[in-house]
């Protein structure tokens, strides 16, 4: 699974007034381990940290419609389309 917010706190226990011990920030993955009344039990992929998470939080059914396959952007003097600069910034 994977965040699509910004940010996630998760939970020591299965309550939203218990310690924060990590917060996933957006795109990171991980696995669900147990679910509960409000709370999935999770297992963080980076570090292997394990806690809850409101389900409300996250999306289950997530479905990849779209990939980023040129790393390139335009630039533009002004907020107006039509004031296009030639050059391109590249990735590094």
């Amino acid at each position: 699974m994977r965040i699509n917010a910004s940010f996630v706190n998760v939970f020591k226990k299965p309550n939203s007034r218990s310690e924060v011990i990590t917060q996933l920030l957006y795109g990171e993955t991980f696995k669900i381990i147990g679910r509960k009344k409000l709370f999935i039990k999770i297992k963080n992929d980076l570090d292997n940290y394990k806690g809850y998470i409101l389900k409300k939080n996250i999306c289950l059914n997530l479905i990849n419609t779209h990939k980023v396959y040129k790393l390139n952007a335009s630039l533009y003097n002004k907020p107006d389309f039509k004031k296009k600069i030639k050059k391109k910034k590249k990735k590094n």
